[in-house]
């Protein structure tokens, strides 16, 4: 039950019966598969699917509360939010908690796709993010801007600059930092 995010069985024990109820709300759900299929067009593990269920029905998501419902370590769910918050679909609130970016903005899969190429150690300009994109600068600028604005990324020097490169906005747990 843990595993899929569910909440515990709940037992009532009585002298001639035992009643257990398993309460679903999990991944396994219809409704619920269809919101994570529009969450992500990427594909989501059963962790990732645990973690945005729980950011969904909690309002918000944390290591511990990854660490007690999942049985994992406190390192991996670190990992797993880095990852899911890399990736656009969760967004860092405090220290070791986050909550859904659909909750606030949502960022869209251009900018995703742009968010997922920048580094949080190594700055990249934006011709070298173009390539790497295979996008042309003029196209990427708007969706920069998007990204400077809502704090995912920072730029090293103002707009006019020549020597201006971007960084993603680093975050606790963000596997690239490692």
């Amino acid at each position: 039950m843990e595993a899929h995010a569910l909440d515990r069985p709940r037992f009532k024990v009585s002298p001639d019966q035992v009643t257990v109820e398993l309460r679903r709300h999990g991944a396994e759900i219809p409704a619920l598969r269809a919101w994570l299929a529009r969450l992500s067009s990427e594909p989501l593990s059963d962790r990732d699917d645990a973690a945005l269920i729980i950011a969904r029905r909690e309002g918000s998501v944390s290591v511990s509360s990854l660490r007690e419902l999942l049985r994992v370590d406190s390192d991996d769910a670190r990992e797993l939010l880095g990852d899911l918050a890399g990736r656009g679909l969760l967004r860092q609130a405090e220290a070791e908690r986050y909550e859904l970016w659909s909750d606030g903005p949502q960022m869209r899969p251009a900018e995703a796709r742009v968010f997922g190429a920048l580094s949080a150690v190594v700055p990249m300009s934006i011709n070298e993010l173009a390539e790497e994109l295979d996008k042309t600068p003029s196209s990427l600028r708007p969706i920069l801007r998007r990204l400077i604005q809502h704090g995912q990324i920072s730029a090293t020097a103002p707009p006019t600059s020549r020597d201006r490169k971007y960084l993603r906005v680093p975050v606790a747990g963000d596997p690239t930092l490692s």
